[in-house]
């Protein structure tokens, strides 16, 4: 398999080149019969003049110099957009009781209702800082995510 991929690959790269490629003796032969250029008309411009004869070089103009290391215009810092900017989370003191989840998977919710948004759930033996209270919903804080939402307080001892 790989032996006729590698054949056909070559047999077509042959064929391009056969096809389309160069032919030494013919481009030699263009060559040979290109016209003289005057020397004096070639000196305003950098080529090289060909003849079967000789090759002859004419000067080129003077090569411009340009450094390779430019030094960047000062420009303003750069600042995040407010909406990506990290907010800095104030030292809160631990206000309120540390209670730890009883239920298997308690979801936290984004309101105090069982149909709120779910933001995340916390299982059986964690502990969480209740903030508040309301009827039968404690609010609460998840200490290593930053998260505050809602759960059903029956599930916290």
């Amino acid at each position: 398999m790989l032996f006729k991929l590698i054949f056909n690959t070559l047999a077509g790269l042959f064929l391009v080149l056969a096809l389309f490629g160069r032919n030494a003796p013919q481009e030699q032969a263009r060559i040979a019969e290109a016209p003289a250029v005057d020397v004096a008309q070639a000196e305003t411009s950098p080529i090289i003049l060909a003849t079967p004869a000789k090759v002859e070089q004419v000067s080129a103009p003077a090569a411009v110099i340009t450094p390779l290391f430019v030094k960047a215009a000062p420009r303003p810092a750069l600042v995040a957009s407010p909406e990506y900017r990290v907010a800095a989370t104030p030292a809160v003191a631990l206000t309120g009781d540390i209670r730890t989840v009883t239920a298997g998977s308690l979801n936290v919710r984004a309101r105090a209702s069982g149909s709120a948004t779910r933001l995340d759930s916390v299982t059986r033996g964690e502990e969480v800082l209740v903030i508040a209270e309301q009827d039968g919903w404690a609010k609460i804080r998840i200490e290593g995510d930053g998260i505050e939402g809602w759960v059903a307080a029956k599930f916290l001892k």
